[in-house]
């Protein structure tokens, strides 16, 4: 998979397309090359599942697709911040990686007392529904990408941290910050929602730096 250009979430294959690719890289590999004229949903993932192993498979332009793609119910949605994403992931530099959500706890409302559900990327979040928390594979990643780090600076919780229900993903990743201050690494949490995260935890005294919420 890879990324090309800057089409800003909007498929642009005459331009854009990773097809022209995908030739040239059974040139240098020396074998067919399975091109996907997609990178996300059912069809991609099928045909990633089923194949045989050993083969090379070339998804289509990432920048395709990003979070201003996917459908995103009733969830808070700034479109300014989601070409900021985009921006991002086109400037991805070497070593850098950037971890992105792959699934959701989701409400049918704004209420603590309600129903939840779960969605991922590819199915996206139904109409009337509000993602409120990450979901246990995105856990997963971020306590991956926090084991790697020798310096964490967290700016923000994951939603909704304040109601039980939605605050698992934040509470997993504050477990796992701490877990990295034990092991030396410099955490360093930024802003006051990340302080009241803290507090809530007890872990002021557990992490690297934290300022005092509200301030």
């Amino acid at each position: 998979m890879s990324h090309l250009g800057r089409p800003d979430g909007v498929p642009m294959p005459d331009k854009y397309s990773l097809e022209p690719v995908a030739a040239e890289l059974k040139s240098l590999l020396g074998k067919d090359v399975l091109f996907l004229k997609d990178c996300v949903g059912p069809e991609v993932e099928n045909a990633c599942a089923n194949t045989a192993a050993g083969t090379a498979i070339l998804l289509e332009n990432l920048c395709f697709h990003v979070l201003n793609n996917m459908e995103t119910g009733t969830s808070l949605y700034d479109e300014e911040e989601a070409k900021i994403g985009n921006d991002l992931t086109s400037n991805e530099k070497n070593g850098v990686q950037i971890t992105l959500p792959d699934d959701f706890v989701t409400d049918d409302k704004f209420d603590e007392n309600t129903k939840t559900g779960q969605a991922t990327m590819a199915s996206g979040i139904s109409a009337g529904w509000l993602g409120l928390d990450c979901g246990t594979k995105n856990s997963r990643k971020y306590a991956e990408a926090v084991a790697r780090a020798k310096q964490t600076v967290w700016d923000g919780p994951i939603l909704v941290f304040e109601w039980e229900d939605f605050a698992r993903g934040t509470k997993s990743l504050m477990d796992e910050v701490v877990k990295a201050t034990s092991r030396g690494c410099i955490t360093i949490m930024d802003g006051g929602d990340t302080a009241a995260c803290c507090a809530k935890w007890n872990t002021e005294d557990k992490v690297s730096h934290s300022r005092a919420p509200g301030r």
